[in-house]
């Protein structure tokens, strides 16, 4: 029996792609308004078919075993289409250490994702008392949709690599670095490129020693370098690594996301320090240190940011055509008869209701 895949399967697997792996309550917010068993079960008949679309594993979470959900290569292929583009090869390994990190970046993507389905679920007007088959009916197309024109969102994907080059050593070679946000949001209406770090607070905030990459402060230095250091000089221009890695004039941004108000404060103190030390005190990008909900906060107003409106094409059947060129002969043969009294334009009422309808959209 050939396995039937619905828009929301499609939009399931777009979002998916996405994300990387999934949990259950991340997607009880993808699918608003069903009960827990429904999702589950949802979710489980993607694993099974002739044409399976996801992969389901086990990890021990805080709250315990769990299962977590990757695309299979047939789920990859419905996601890529869907979002006409090709996406990174789903994962072939499962790192159930790296989990808990994870879902806290998801949640941010999500945030975003999922802002307008309490609103579309509220219209729908469910009540306790409702026909299942009723209330199926009303949410069948109640589910994140997986495609956002106005933004894109990266997570931890070989494209969202920053690569650059430095001196390690005065005096040796250039050494190849690179930097792996674990997201990246771009908003082209906004003119904004933000890069995130997710910090669950484990790592020190200075470096005590050689082996310590992810202490807060050797991060922004790699920042410091990968988005201000010179890359190449272009007609007496110089070109920093960002703008070689991307020239579509993007303002970037870095984003530290921590888990508490006071976290944030010995944050910001490092990052003081870092700007005075390195660019005396001037900031040559915007670095923010906030919470997950501040965070998600800040994006949504980039989201909201309107475009510039454009001139909308409209066509014209072949009827309303001629009517216009028969109404404006019209007027041009009458131009020359001021002294004969008014007589009525051909085809006047047409070009009314074609005015009309434009005026209306």
């Amino acid at each position: 029996m050939a396995t039937i895949i619905t828009e929301r399967d499609r939009n399931l697997c777009g979002v998916l792609g996405e994300m990387k792996w999934m949990d259950g309550a991340r997607a009880e917010r993808l699918l608003p308004g069903r009960a827990g068993a429904e999702v589950r079960s949802a979710l489980d008949r993607l694993t099974k078919g002739q044409r399976q679309l996801f992969r389901k594993e086990r990890w021990m979470s805080r709250r315990g075993m769990e299962p977590a959900y990757c695309l299979t290569d047939a789920g990859h292929q419905e996601a890529c289409e869907l979002l006409e583009r090709e996406l990174e090869a789903p994962p072939r390994e499962f790192n159930a250490q790296g989990m808990e990190h994870h879902f806290g970046v998801v949640d941010l993507y999500l945030g975003l994702l999922t802002h307008g389905l309490p609103a579309e679920l509220a219209r729908r007007r469910l009540h306790a008392g409702m026909n299942p088959s009723m209330r199926r009916k009303l949410l069948q197309d109640v589910f994140a949709r997986a495609a956002h024109p106005a933004w894109r969102w990266t997570m931890a994907a070989n494209e969202s690599r920053l690569p650059w080059r430095q001196f390690l050593v005065a005096g040796g070679p250039l050494q190849e670095r690179y930097l792996q946000p674990d997201a990246v949001l771009e908003v082209p209406r906004a003119s904004k490129r933000s890069f995130i770090e997710y910090e669950s607070g484990a790592h020190t905030l200075q470096p005590v020693g050689p082996n310590k990459p992810n202490a807060t402060m050797a991060k922004l230095k790699r920042y410091g370098d990968f988005i201000t250091g010179v890359a190449r000089v272009e007609k007496e221009k110089a070109i920093t690594w960002y703008a070689a890695k991307y020239p579509d004039g993007l303002q970037p941004e870095l984003v530290l996301v921590e888990p508490t108000e006071r976290r944030i404060a010995h944050v910001e103190q490092v990052v003081k320090l870092w700007l005075k030390e390195r660019y005396l005190g001037r900031e040559p990008f915007r670095v923010k240190v906030l919470t997950p909900e501040k965070t998600v906060a800040r994006y949504l107003t980039w989201l909201d940011v309107a475009p510039a409106p454009r001139p909308r094409a409209t066509a014209l059947s072949e009827r309303e055509a001629a009517a216009l060129v028969e109404y404006f002969e019209g007027v041009k043969r009458l131009a020359g008869q001021r002294a004969l009294p008014h007589q009525p334009l051909p085809r006047e009422q047409s070009v009314a209701g074609l005015m009309k309808r434009l005026q209306n959209g």
